[in-house]
């Protein structure tokens, strides 16, 4: 999915319409929830980026402190990680 949104303006008002506008189109191009639960991680601290060419996954942590979160693969199977500090794991198809 590629997202396109105007900054328009500095204001915390702006930044939440944005926010607003942007979540919006984003479950307007999901067909449904399961879709979303796809190469996805739960925890809003940690990332997770799918690369198909070598069908492995990087599930990173964002922060100076341990963090868990369930990590989606492609096919929707569910597993819970723990990430210590800044931490990439990567995972294998």
């Amino acid at each position: 999915l590629v997202f396109s949104y105007e900054v328009r303006g500095g204001s915390v008002y702006d930044a939440v319409q944005t926010t607003v506008e942007l979540l919006r189109e984003y479950k307007e191009r999901i067909p449904s929830e399961d879709e979303m639960m796809k190469a996805y991680s739960s925890n809003v601290v940690t990332d997770c980026t799918y690369y198909p060419e070598s069908k492995k996954y990087a599930v990173i942590n964002n922060t100076f402190e341990t963090q868990t979160t369930t990590f989606y693969d492609v096919n929707g199977k569910a597993t819970e990680l723990t990430l210590q500090p800044n931490e990439i794991v990567w995972i294998a198809e």
